[in-house]
């Protein structure tokens, strides 16, 4: 029997390299961070792979990478301009 994974899982803050052909089992497709964002783990680190499994499915994670925002200053700052919005100052 032939097996292939089709429509990949949709995974925070992260994009599936995938181009709508079928992935076979046994392959991997890989997710990066959306633009602008890096992995958590491991500021260098360019994918996130996945394997197709012989029951048609992804082997998804039971918690995905997190993808983090690449400027922090910019992140702080709008944090800290809702936080001041939400107090009413």
């Amino acid at each position: 029997m032939y097996v292939q994974c089709f429509e990949p899982t949709i995974a925070p803050f992260m994009t599936p390299l995938w181009y709508g052909d079928p992935i076979d089992f046994g392959d991997q497709l890989s997710y990066k961070c959306h633009d602008g964002f890096y992995f958590e783990e491991d500021r260098d680190k360019e994918t996130y792979a996945i394997e197709c499994l012989p029951n048609g499915k992804y082997d998804d994670p039971e918690e995905w990478p997190t993808c983090l925002p690449g400027n922090e200053n910019l992140l702080l700052s709008k944090l800290a301009n809702g936080l001041r919005i939400h107090l009413g100052s």
